[in-house]
């Protein structure tokens, strides 16, 4: 045998900076010490070979001989050769017969089963070990050596662990040892780092990262090592720019582009290398997908052999559906652009939107004609798919991004168009949606497209009306809209009266309202009727809720929400979106379909519900409350940051991401007292000041104390609801609620809805009395109640109670325009508990009870207000209530 060089390195288990310990991997280590044989099986760059270097150091792991293995050990001789000198490393003893044996052997490949037993008999040992292979791939083409390695496994003693790792699944027969269950095999996706281990392999290198910058790290890493290591050390040269590292990586000259090329592609058969190359160019692999984009006969052969090198991901939820690794696509991605024509780039793309189009995945189909420039057949498809797909669906954003991809050329003399671009920007951005339509409906008219101009107009009626314009005034023009309709398809039928029908209900012609939706019900046809029906009572639910006719509104949303949830539909009325929303907050209130309702508002109105969200929490359905906190932790997730809602008009109540605090985790009414005190009144404190305000008792010394005590009891009572961040600053003498908390207070809801809608000019207005009830039930009594004798909060608490008390006025001055004597009175009574001595009250009060037959509850007003005048203030009733008294009295 020729003299075969020993390369110590070789036979040491490979050693690397920064390496962490995973504690998610401590189970399948051990598990490699109750098996025979284990095969690790991933791709470059997946840290096998450094996790398992990483095991063999710990305490009370067996002995272990590492070899790893060279394209030259595919020659029989070199593998034994080394392979004795591995275990000679851990056993000194060892080795001297099988060296000898294996000089004396003149042909190895023909005797390598006289070398292979002497090792074996040479090893025997009631002593545990361990012997590791590593880079088993570069020599298990040698048909020769695997035999070795075989007949090694099958004779080897039972406390010999065998450990192989590969990049390829090993070229072994096995198959008889997996039945016996002697085989552990551990793949590619058992070695991604979770989210935990690569915030903890970042603080290694001296990064600390925040959690919105590691989500985003795991969404293009997802797990894998050697992206990972290559994003800390460029983040660690780019000053933490995240963008900038992301955009570095993808650079082909980076050194993940070499990694990728030098230790993955360069193994990989020609035909399976363009193959990947390609696939880049797709939002994901399947066979048939693959077949027609790429024109690959063999796509589902090349699929299952790039599954088997661990090189693609599975799709949550698509059972046959693959992607390769985001990092390692986008940074292969460049590479097509140099094998294949621009022009080859762009019949690929194009046959993938064609085919993804075909299949309803219109998302997807898109981007592929944005990524290949067909304006032509993006336009096309925004037609076609524009109203049902987007409109109907909601997917309002989906579609202004796909149309503002479009060079402006494009939308000369196009009316659709333009109507789309409109409609889809009607609540994102109204007064450009407001140009696009009234160009809609000049190139309607003069390219005689009757259908696109009365949608165009009534949309552009609706959104003047949203923009101030009065809509009393607009409903003439609405009207004159819709009676061009008659001859054209049912569905534009539908859609104009629905429009007309609320333009009359925005300008408070609430009769008529109702007639143009009885005309819908009687008009809408088999295919869309229960779609129409559904919307219908959603509308009948809010015109007669602006009738003050709560039982029939109540009935019409609760018949909406059964076909609903009854018909499971995701249509989205993106024509008049406050109505749904009005009408599904009034559901959750009346505990109408809870679950079908959040679901509704997490999909369409996630901020809005999540701001209003500090008066639902309070509820005490168990459902509906857990809800209501999913959807909030959701948003605080998303946004990385901490959301926390505070209940102060009545008793005082503290949601962290909706996870209530329970008044015994405040520990002391001082330390709650210091964070209703900074959360109410937002802004930076002399902390002197808040001293002399809560500790008036205390000199500036003890005052500190306490307050820094108190700070102690917020931060505890905080943690135990799960906010683990510092919300409270106090440096240099000031003392603050930090600004990168969200905080939702009702009583500033309250106040914004109050001085919204308060103004003269706008409290006649068919959405002001839905805001007035709206806030009239968010005062559920005066602001913090068990503080009624602490001054710092008296001012606030008057001016929420006047503000309160002018909505309730402005309320029953409504009802009473209207006929509504009913719902006047009850809200007088509410008025009269909070200020029972406003004369002008309690003579309204006093009137609508007499003439409503209870004559002697009038005279019970009127002779409460004299007692209260009398005792308290030494004064007696107006002139003219002691007119109207003498009237009922007489009566």
């Amino acid at each position: 045998m020729s003299l075969i060089p020993l390369i110590s390195t070789q036979l040491v288990p490979p050693v690397i900076k920064n390496s962490i310990d995973r504690p998610g991997l401590n189970k399948l280590s051990l598990s490699i010490l109750s098996h025979p044989i284990t095969t690790i099986t991933a791709p470059a760059g997946y840290g096998k070979s450094i996790w398992v270097s990483s095991i063999i150091d710990k305490n009370n792991w067996p002995v272990t001989a590492w070899l790893s293995l060279d394209i030259h050990d595919s020659e029989p001789s070199f593998l034994l050769f080394h392979l004795i000198h591995s275990i000679k490393r851990i056993r000194s003893d060892f080795g001297g017969k099988s060296l000898l044996t294996l000089r004396s052997i003149e042909d190895i490949n023909k005797d390598w089963h006289i070398i292979i037993s002497m090792i074996i008999e040479e090893i025997a040992t009631d002593e545990e070990m361990v012997i590791v292979l590593d880079d088993f791939h570069l020599i298990d083409t040698n048909t020769t050596v695997c035999s070795i390695i075989d007949y090694f496994i099958r004779w080897v003693p039972k406390q010999i662990h065998l450990v192989i790792i590969s990049r390829t699944a090993p070229n072994l027969n096995l198959y008889r040892r997996k039945i016996s269950g002697d085989v552990l095999e551990i793949n590619a996706a058992q070695l991604l780092f979770s989210i935990e281990e690569s915030w903890e392999f970042l603080r290694s290198l001296g990064l600390l990262i925040n959690k919105k910058d590691l989500l985003l790290i795991d969404f293009y890493t997802e797990g894998w090592a050697i992206s990972l290591r290559l994003m800390g050390l460029l983040l660690l040269k780019s000053d933490y720019s995240i963008v900038k590292t992301i955009d570095a990586l993808k650079n082909v000259s980076s050194d993940l582009n070499t990694y990728l090329s030098k230790e993955l592609l360069e193994y990989l058969p020609n035909e399976i290398r363009n193959f990947i190359h390609d696939s880049t160019l797709l939002p994901y692999l399947e066979p048939e997908l693959c077949s027609i984009a790429l024109q690959c006969k063999n796509s589902d052969v090349m699929i299952n052999t790039l599954h088997s090198l661990g090189l693609l991901i599975k799709i949550e939820g698509e059972a046959t559906t693959w992607r390769l690794h985001h990092l390692m696509s986008e940074c292969l991605n460049p590479k097509v652009h140099q094998l294949r024509t621009e022009d080859e780039i762009q019949s690929i793309r194009k046959r993938a939107a064609s085919y993804l189009i075909s299949k309803g995945d219109i998302e997807r189909g898109n981007a592929q004609l944005v990524a290949s420039s067909d304006w032509p057949q993006l336009i096309k498809i925004i037609k076609q798919y524009g109203d049902k797909y987007y409109l109907q669906h909601g997917r309002l954003d989906s579609l202004n991004s796909w149309i503002s991809y479009l060079p402006e050329t494009y939308f000369n003399d196009d009316h659709w168009l333009l109507y789309f671009k409109g409609a889809c920007t009607l609540h994102s951005n109204p007064q450009k949606a407001l140009d696009s339509l009234s160009s809609a409906v000049g190139y309607a008219v003069k390219n005689g497209d009757m259908e696109c101009m009365i949608r165009s107009k009534l949309d552009h009626i609706l959104l003047r009306i949203k923009l101030g314009e009065e809509a009393a005034l607009l409903l003439q023009e609405a009207l004159n809209a819709l009676a061009l309709v008659k001859d054209l398809p049912d569905s534009l039928k539908s859609y104009s009266i629905s429009i007309t029908a609320i333009i009359a209900m925005e300008s408070e012609h609430l009769e008529l309202a109702i007639q143009l939706v009885d005309e819908l019900i009687k008009s809408s046809g088999r295919d869309n009727s229960c779609n129409t029906k559904t919307g219908v009572y959603f509308l009948l639910a809010r015109i007669y809720l602006l009738k003050g006719n709560s039982y029939l509104a109540d009935s019409y949303l609760s018949k909406a929400l059964d076909l609903y949830d009854e018909g499971n539909w995701q249509y989205f009325w993106y024509w008049h979106p406050e109505t749904i929303y009005v009408l599904c907050r009034r559901a959750l209130v009346k505990n109408m379909h809870p679950n079908w309702v959040i679901h509704m508002l997490k999909c369409w109105f996630p901020q809005d519900i999540c701001k209003e969200a500090v008066a639902m929490l309070l509820t005490n359905d168990v459902d509906f409350k857990n809800s209501i906190k999913s959807l909030i932790q959701n948003i605080a997730m998303k946004n990385d940051t901490t959301i926390i809602h505070i209940c102060c008009l009545g008793t005082f109540n503290v949601f962290v991401n909706g996870v209530e605090i329970p008044p015994n985790q405040w520990k002391t009414k001082k330390s709650q007292n210091l964070f209703k005190y900074l959360t109410i009144f937002r802004k930076s404190h002399i902390k002197d000041q808040v001293i002399e305000a809560l500790w008036p008792e205390s000199d500036l010394k003890s005052g500190d104390s306490n307050i820094r005590m108190a700070l102690c009891h917020i931060r505890k009572a905080l943690r135990y609801a799960g906010c683990t961040k510092n919300i409270i600053n106090l440096r240099r003498g000031m003392i603050s609620i930090s600004n990168e908390i969200t905080i939702y207070t009702d009583y500033q809801l309250f106040t914004d809805i109050a001085l919204d809608i308060l103004p003269e000019d706008s409290c006649n207005s068919v959405r002001a009395i839905e805001l007035f009830e709206y806030a009239s039930s968010l005062y559920r009594d005066d602001l913090l109640i068990e503080n009624i004798y602490d001054d710092w909060f008296f001012n606030l608490r008057m001016r929420l109670r006047q503000l309160y008390l002018k909505i309730n006025t402005k309320m029953i001055n409504y009802h009473l325009r209207h006929s509504n004597s009913f719902a006047a009175l009850e809200i007088c009574h509410k008025y009269l508990t909070i200020d029972p001595i406003n004369e002008d009250i309690c003579r309204i009060t006093m009137e609508l009870l007499w003439k409503s037959g209870e004559k002697q509850h009038a005279i019970s007003i009127y002779k409460q207000l004299t007692n209260i005048l009398m005792n308290q203030y030494e004064s007696s009733p107006s002139i003219e209530t002691e007119t109207l008294y003498k009237q009922v009295k007489g009566k």
